[in-house]
């Protein structure tokens, strides 16, 4: 049986809304039912522009992609100064990342996403891996980002998401670093 499950990650101001709109559920007991998820991430901000956002879907054993009040990872810290997502895509490849199904890299015509603008991405689950866990870099920041660990795609709810300082860039508020 199919199901589906609509999910839309807004950024306003420098924090995230995460609605997930459930048209059904994947329970450990109907794991071998498929689930459309669709995810919209849609930039509300007056000004500030998001990096192509960095995707991963995973079983709920994988690794967080950050923890507040530790430091960014070397791959983490790539995307939050450069918008660089080559060291996730390595760390989180579903060919030698056991946990993960797979990644995307979601852009907006191969772009930034710029205020006003949405992208959307889309998983067919049908092996009960149903979490989430992305990273986008605040463009005119040196070092920020927005991100969530393991959300549950299976279940309906409202997050705000908040903006990170990775803490890998002095904040010099020099333009040559932003």
């Amino acid at each position: 049986m199919k199901k589906t499950l609509s999910i839309v990650v807004v950024l306003g101001g420098l924090v995230a809304l995460l609605v997930l709109l459930a048209g059904g559920v994947l329970s450990a007991d109907s794991r071998d039912e498929e689930m459309m998820v669709e995810v919209s991430i849609t930039n509300l901000t007056r000004g500030q522009i998001l990096s192509p956002v960095f995707v991963a879907r995973h079983d709920a054993s994988a690794a967080p992609l950050y923890a507040l009040g530790e430091p960014a990872s070397e791959a983490l810290a790539k995307m939050a100064e450069d918008a660089d997502s080559s060291g996730l895509n390595s760390e989180w490849d579903p060919e030698t990342n056991g946990n993960v199904v797979e990644i995307m890299n979601v852009a907006l015509n191969d772009g930034p996403i710029h205020p006003g603008d949405t992208v959307t991405m889309n998983f067919d689950i049908d092996d009960g891996k149903s979490m989430m866990s992305f990273a986008s870099m605040l463009v005119s920041t040196n070092d920020a980002f927005i991100g969530a660990n393991a959300l549950d795609l299976s279940k309906s709810r409202t997050i705000y998401l908040n903006a990170y300082d990775s803490g890998t860039e002095a904040n010099s508020e020099n333009c040559a670093y932003i």
